[in-house]
C-alpha cells in the first residue's frame, strides 16, 4: 500500500488516497487519527500486487517482483516469517518490515 496523497475537508474528514486503484474515506475524530488508522494497516503478503509491496520499506520493483513470483510458484505464505524465503529478503529486513505485513488466514501451499 502507497500513501500517495491526503486530502482534508473540513476538520472531520479525510480522503486518503492509496494507490491508482484505492481510495479510503475517513471521518475521522481528527486529521491525525485519519493518518494513525492508515499507519496501523498491513499489507497482506498473500493479495498484495507489486506496487502495493513497493510500499515498504526497503521493498523496490526487483523484490516486489521476486515475492509475487515465489507466491505464484509455491502457494501463499502461511505466516510472515516465510517471506525470508524470498531470495534478497533477509533476516535484517524481514524484521524492518514485519510490523507492516500480514499472511491470509487461507495460507493455501500447493
Amino acid at each position: 500500500m502507497v500513501l500517495s496523497e491526503v486530502r482534508f475537508i473540513g476538520q472531520r474528514l479525510a480522503v486518503i488516497l492509496l494507490s491508482s486503484s484505492l481510495t479510503l474515506i475517513f471521518a475521522a475524530g481528527s486529521p491525525r487519527s485519519a493518518l494513525a488508522a492508515v499507519a496501523q494497516e498491513r499489507i497482506d503478503i498473500n493479495t498484495a500486487t507489486i506496487e502495493d509491496l513497493r510500499g515498504l520499506p526497503s521493498i523496490g520493483e526487483v523484490l516486489a517482483r521476486r515475492i509475487v513470483d515465489y507466491r505464484r510458484r509455491h502457494g501463499d505464505f502461511r505466516r510472515p516469517q516465510d517471506l525470508i524465503l524470498v531470495r534478497g529478503i533477509s533476516v535484517g529486513l524481514y524484521r524492518r518490515i514485519a510490523n507492516s505485513i500480514k499472511v491470509s488466514e487461507s495460507g493455501q501451499r500447493r
